[in-house]
């Protein structure tokens, strides 16, 4: 009844009698009829739109005075000494780097402009997910960079504010954040029934009610900290929220909250009551939930969950595995299901069931400027850490909620100080990465690499949503924001158990995405995940790694990381079944966990003074842990040499995603150097076979001039020779990781100088400016004469560039002590012997030798002549022959075998080759006396492979574990295709070389002269002018370092260029004498420019005809013979979608791209050469009589009047107007290649600007647009028949022969792919014009109108080609147009 009475009271004058009630000592009257009326008014019964109990709010909160004036009242008693500012997407922002202490500064436009920013490195931004002012914040930014307004500490001068002023708020605002909490309580409906409209129905409704307390926030720090009592005040909480028993209505509300509670946990009630807990413990040993988390489960263990099993079905799932919180963790919250305290709590709660929204989002950021609220709410958060990943996972609309997520997580912990605080009391680093885990174990899969039938290990899922729509990002976005922070990196970096658990988490994504490789046919479809595997290791395995490294200062933390490394890498090999060689035709990308190793390996080193070798596991382990490092790099080589062409372009985006600018630092740069330190670790014979065998050239490696490789194409095998060369050639030059400073990884990476650069910028490098001001120099904005405004950029200064000459292109930076056993790989057998044989095949010009082959030997043997092998006292001593018979080189120092003569070589070849002697066995006993010497001395070729598997044998033996392993087959198996191959002889070829002499005579073969090098040569050279040039520089270099640095090689050089060009004593040449010289040289410059002409020649015939082919012309009797030999050899066409080369057959045609359009170009033109006038007025007009169009019309016209119908139209041609005319861009493709084409772009949805449904598309290739596709037809090139030379026939002669070609039975007797194919094609022309064009018969549809039209067509095109041409055939080259004629491919479809 008291509350009825009040209700009907004027509202200010209620609220002011209220509050007078309550300033009175006794107010236990005042108290009651308050809480009667906020009964009535704040009724979660009554619809929340109705505004009327809000009005009653705000007269009470103001105390019977005006609510603006009593908010003005409110804002000059604010202390707050933060900007706190909130701001949502699209707002622009700025961000100084200069004052910011955390990266995730930012500043609102009136801070930044009245604060000192003069040279500082900002920047101006638009904000993606929205984000908060930091400045007065000096945890995050410093006090330098404060505004005016906040570097003043207004709070020290606001006076204190009256006790009265706020009373009504404290009593009024518990009851109406209640209110608001009832409504989202009865408004929510669980996931598996409600939908999003009606979420947004309930927070629509609500949205009055959040813009009020909004609009409360913004009266400042007064009002925000009687908020923060009342949202943390737990007894008023438990008073209000749960003592409402009699209330049936807060009774039924708070039972759905309750329900609500269940699942939010990580661990679900279903699953606790299953007894599905988690039983995957990692404690402080580690080792077995390590194990656990890997896969490798105990048998019968009770890891799987029957309702996961269910919605996986029909994936080859692996098995899920649950994991719980550390030993070390004490707060349990984040398993069992949340509990709330305080209003705070349960706001936030349902503030992530509703998926996060914006006003509510902006109401709880704009209360963090108090202290006590700031504290209470990041602890609130980590709280329900675990429930936002359950939420996000579930959300529809993940996108929206991850920036509203990180909308307000940045703003918690980019401040140290708080995040360290919740490090310590909430175990926050526990439960971010144990989060993680659950996340991502929810998208696990066995893992194919390697056995795939006995594999134990699991992999991430890059198909599923989690991965492909980045739904992790705001967690590990999150992750990466408090490991910037040193102190928590720091406790992260001493928590054994916990480096343990984030190991355990990386092995989730290392080998996902394997790639396996097609032999027989394209894949159907090309999957886009690599999208998704490249984002997801960047971001949740990259990033926190390089915030690690950036605080990892003590020794004790790398050896820790290190360590754990190695055990996670043994599980990991273990759990796939890898034993020592890799399965064939496999690749994945990704090796997180080598990568991982590999930094923190060289961080140690670098950065630590910590010796290499205490870092390293045994021999072994480190065999295995080169195998798949090695095998991307031979890949990238197989995937450039088109060997992955079948697994699509997809394939080819990852090998150039692998080395881009943004991945290469975490991902080439690293495996890189985990190869050096393998390379400066084991036997270099071991390692350089072990190369050329992962790059499948071993074949290669013979002296003979034929070799059989039945794993590579003989087009493949110079690029992946070329390959393997630059990667040995990267492997010993490059020193990111091996001594570089960081000025000179920056330098390197302004200015590439290597001979294939990768990226090493090390993040968060201060030096950047200084050094891009070092080698380049600003050009400023400039404005274009359009009035546009060109952007300013860096150009090199001058002599920075040198060309393009061959290397070394810079002086190299030296090695680390550590890493001197890489100079081993330049000083073992197996290099050298591949570098004489590599010599002689280029020298001897053997197939497959190019110019970048030799580039990459140079650069080898120069890299060994400036690093040599210390204490090596034989490298003078002259080679005695008897020693050197059962091995190449008689040591193992390069500048020694340099001038070691190879006499006899052993080779394999097929019995066809010319190396194969056909005469008898040696009858004499001389004779055979010396065969069988040359057959001792003879070097056998094929050590590279009987190195590496004798190495690969004394490793077996040292292994002292009891159980045998079975090995699986070695990669070089290879399948032999049907077809007896040549039988393989062996023979014995006489060479007589040394390096040096190969050296001398590459020199004179590059420089065209026989006395190229004199045996003088040495004495009278100028180093200086040698430090940088071509092929004949690079020699040069080479044999003058080697004479520098050993008198025998010198004398050897000086005795190599006597034999070859031996010295003439100096005379008077007589005139006679002069005279046959100049002769002789005049004689082989005709030759060389005969050869010349005789090559340009037959290049130009070639192209004339592809000209003359392309129109059907007759031309000369050349143009017959080259014609004929057309014949000879089966026409390839190149499918420019799936990439593959063949024949076009009846059943899988391939198809040429065309456009087809209609013309009435030729109908247009006049028999007067007169110019015709342009009408300038109706009266005048151009009469069109005298026209091609007409002329015709008129003549079929008469025709029909005086004879049969039939006849007439085999007696014309029409297509004068409405013609159609074909033109093609000469990619061609196959047919079903082009209809999954089609189908692509019917559902690609972005705006094509062309109809897919009318057949239109654009080339794949060359983007040209185009409208059908003109089958190829079967055969051997072009027909004989179809070249004929001039005759001299009369006209009923050629009449004859044509009414007999026309009686001859089509083509296509039998249906097949091809004939639909034409059919289509000529339903495609036909209604490329309107009908009536193509009816000018008396009985409209009859054959002979479609044979009348498209023969017509061909007519049409020819005249067509003839005006390109000017008027004759034979003049004008190609067609004047864009597209190319393809008269001759349309003549296919009139067989028909």
């Amino acid at each position: 009844m008291m509350a009825a009475s009040l209700l009907r009271r004027d509202k200010k004058a209620t609220a002011a009698h209220l509050k007078a009630d309550l300033n009175r000592t006794d107010n236990g009257s005042g108290v009651r009829q308050l809480q009667e009326l906020l009964d009535v008014v704040l009724n979660p019964e009554t619809p929340a739109a109705d505004t009327e109990a809000l009005d009653w709010c705000k007269c009470l909160i103001a105390g019977g005075e005006g609510f603006e004036d009593f908010c003005k009242t409110v804002r000059s008693y604010d202390n707050a000494t933060l900007c706190g500012l909130v701001w949502t997407a699209n707002f622009v922002a700025y961000r100084c780097r200069t004052c910011g202490i955390s990266p995730c500064m930012s500043l609102c436009a009136e801070c930044f402009n009245n604060g000192d920013h003069t040279g500082h490195d900002f920047n101006m931004f638009r904000s993606q997910a929205g984000g908060a002012c930091d400045c007065g914040d000096g945890n995050v930014m410093r006090e330098s960079g404060f505004c005016r307004r906040h570097r003043l500490r207004t709070g020290e001068n606001v006076p204190s504010i009256p006790r009265d002023l706020l009373l009504m708020s404290e009593m009024v605002l518990p009851h109406f954040i209640l209110c608001i909490i009832q409504y989202l309580r009865d408004g929510y409906i669980e996931a598996d029934t409600s939908t999003e409209r009606d979420l947004q129905k309930v927070l629509q409704q609500l949205e009055p009610q959040i813009s009020f307390l909004e609009e409360l926030t913004k009266m400042g720090g007064a009002m925000r900290t009687v908020l923060t009592k009342i949202l943390t005040n737990q007894q008023t909480f438990k008073e209000l929220s749960m003592g409402q028993e009699e209330n049936v209505y807060a009774k039924k509300n708070y039972d759905k909250y309750l329900s609500a509670l269940q699942n939010s946990g990580l661990v679900s009630v279903e699953e606790k009551a299953q007894g599905a807990t988690a039983d995957v413990a990692v404690g402080a040993e580690g080792g077995a939930g390590a194990m656990a988390l890997l896969g490798t489960t105990a048998p019968g263990s009770p890891d799987e969950s029957s309702k996961e099993e269910d919605q996986d079905a029909g994936q080859s799932v692996g098995q899920r595995k649950r994991v719980k919180l550390s030993s070390s963790t004490k707060d349990p919250c984040i398993i069992e299901s949340l509990k709330h305290k305080c209003f705070l709590e349960e706001l936030l709660f349902w503030t992530i069931k509703y998926e996060f929204p914006q006003k509510m989002v902006t109401f709880l950021l704009n209360m963090l400027p108090d202290q006590d609220y700031k504290i209470t709410f990041t602890k609130t958060f980590v709280q329900h850490y675990a429930f936002i990943m359950k939420t996000l996972m579930k959300s529809h609309e993940s996108d929206t909620m991850s920036n509203r997520i990180v909308h307000i997580s940045v703003q918690l912990f980019s401040n140290e100080e708080l995040a360290r605080h919740v490090t310590e009391e909430c175990q926050l680093l526990d439960i971010m990465v144990t989060v993680l885990l659950y996340m991502m174990e929810s998208c696990l899969i066995k893992s194919e690499l390697q056995d795939e039938e006995n594999s134990h290990h699991v992999v991430v899922n890059c198909s599923e949503a989690l991965l492909k729509n980045n739904t992790y990002w705001p967690l590990v976005s999150d992750f990466i924001n408090i490991l910037s922070h040193q102190s928590v990196a720091k406790k992260f970096l001493e928590d054994h158990s916990l480096l343990m658990l984030w190991m355990s988490f990386v092995s989730f994504f290392q080998g996902m995405n394997l790639n396996k490789r097609e032999l027989n046919e394209h894949v159907e479809f090309e999957s886009q995940t690599y999208y998704a595997a490249f984002a997801a290791e960047l971001e949740a395995c990259a990033q926190p790694m390089w915030g690690l490294l950036t605080h990892c200062k003590v020794k004790e933390y790398s050896k820790t990381v290190v360590r754990y490394c190695l055990e996670t890498l043994q599980i990991w090999f273990d759990a796939i079944g890898f034993v020592d060689e890799p399965a064939p035709n496999q690749v994945t990308f990704h090796l997180p966990l080598h990568r991982y190793y590999a930094m923190f390996l060289s961080k140690a080193v670098k950065c630590q003074g910590l010796d290499l070798d205490s870092l390293l596991p045994d021999q072994e382990m480190l065999m295995k842990i080169m195998v798949h490092p090695l095998q991307i790099q031979a890949s990238l080589s197989e995937i450039h040499s088109n060997m992955w062409v079948r697994n699509g372009l997809q394939i080819k985006g990852q090998a150039m995603t692998y080395v881009q600018s943004h991945f290469c630092n975490s991902m080439i740069d690293p495996d890189i150097y985990l190869l050096q330190v393998c390379a400066s670790r084991l036997d270099p014979d071991y390692f350089i076979s072990s190369v050329f065998e992962r790059f499948k050239v071993v074949d290669l490696l013979t002296m003979a001039s034929q070799h059989q490789n039945a794993v590579l194409d003989s087009e493949q095998e110079r690029p992946m020779l070329e390959g393997a060369l630059t990667f040995l050639v990267i492997l010993t030059s490059l020193r990111v990781h091996l001594g570089m400073t960081d000025d000179e990884i920056l330098r390197s990476e302004m200015i590439p100088e290597n001979p294939n650069p990768k990226s090493g910028i090390v993040p968060g490098s201060c030096s950047f400016e200084e050094m891009l001001s070092a080698v380049a120099d600003f050009k400023a904005p400039v404005f274009e004469p359009g009035g546009s405004m060109q952007q300013g950029m860096y150009t090199p200064k001058a002599g920075i560039h040198t060309g393009n000459p061959w290397p070394p292109y810079k002086e190299r930076t030296p090695l680390h002590p550590c890493y001197k056993g890489l100079i081993k790989l330049l000083h073992c057998k197996t290099l050298h012997i591949v570098i004489f044989t590599l010599l002689y095949k280029i020298w001897m010009d053997h197939p497959n030798m190019s110019e970048h082959v030799l580039c990459m030997v140079m650069y080898l043997i120069e890299l060994g002549l400036d690093n040599q092998v210390q204490d090596n006292k034989e490298d003078e001593e002259p080679c005695i022959e008897e020693h050197c018979h059962d091995s190449w080189f008689p040591g193992t120092n390069l500048l020694s075998n340099l001038h070691h003569v190879i006499n006899f070589v052993r080779v394999r070849v097929p019995e066809t080759a010319p190396e194969v002697k056909r005469e008898a066995p040696p009858s004499t006993s001389t004779e055979a006396s010396s065969y069988g010497q040359n057959l001792r001395e003879a070097q056998v070729f094929s050590l590279v492979s009987e190195r590496r598997r004798k190495f690969q044998e004394i490793i077996n033996r040292s292994n002292t574990e009891a159980t045998q392993v079975v090995r699986p087959k070695s990669s070089s198996t290879r399948w032999v295709p049907p077809g007896a191959p040549p039988q393989l002889v062996t023979e014995i070829l006489e060479i007589r070389e040394s390096m040096l002499s190969l050296l001398i005579k590459l020199h004179q073969k590059l420089s065209s002269k026989q006395n190229s090098l004199s045996p003088s040569w040495l004495d009278d050279m100028d180093m200086s002018r040698h430090t940088h040039g071509d092929g004949i520089t690079a020699i040069e270099r080479i044999l003058t370092k080697a004479a520098a640095r050993s008198c025998q090689i010198k004398r050897s050089i000086q005795d190599i260029c006597g034999k070859v060009c031996p010295p003439v004593p100096p005379k008077k040449n007589s005139p006679a004498d002069k005279k046959t010289t100049d002769k002789e040289e005049r004689r082989l410059r005709a030759r060389e420019r005969q050869q010349k002409l005789l090559a340009e020649f037959a290049s130009r015939q070639k192209s004339f005809m592809e000209t003359a082919m392309d129109v059907e012309s007759p031309d000369t009797e050349a143009a017959m013979d080259l014609g004929a030999e057309v014949m000879e050899s089966e026409v390839l066409y190149d499918c420019v979608i799936c990439g593959q080369s063949g024949p076009s057959t009846d059943d899988r045609p391939i198809g040429l791209v065309v456009l087809l359009q209609a013309s009435s170009v030729l109908g247009h033109r006049c028999q007067s050469k007169e110019a015709k006038k342009l009408p300038t007025s109706d009266e005048e007009h151009i009469y069109a009589a005298d026209t091609c169009g007409v002329a015709h019309d008129v003549r079929l016209t008469l025709l029909q009047r005086f004879f049969n119908d039939s006849s007439c139209l085999q007696s014309v041609s029409i297509g004068w107007d409405g013609g159609v005319y074909v033109q093609t861009c000469g990619h061609t493709l196959h047919i079903d290649c082009h209809k999954s084409y089609m189908e692509s772009l019917r559902n690609d949805q972005v705006l094509q600007g062309f109809s897919v449904d009318k057949g239109e598309f654009t080339c794949p290739l060359c983007r040209q647009f185009a409208n059908s596709v003109l089958p190829c037809r079967p055969g051997r090139g072009t027909e004989a028949g179809s070249w004929h030379t001039a005759t001299n026939k009369k006209t009923l002669v050629l009449v004859k022969e044509v009414e007999d070609l026309q009686e001859k039975l089509g083509l296509f007797q039998t249906e097949s792919n091809l004939s639909k194919e034409m059919e289509l094609v000529i339903k495609d022309v036909k209604n490329t014009t309107q009908k009536k064009y193509m009816d000018y018969g008396k009985n409209p549809g009859s054959s002979d109108n479609d044979f009348l039209f498209m023969y017509s067509v061909a007519r049409t095109n020819l005249e067509l080609e003839l005006v390109h041409r000017g008027g004759h055939l034979c003049s004008g080259g190609a067609s004047a147009s864009a597209k190319r004629s393809c008269l001759s491919e349309y003549s296919s479809p009139l067989y028909l």
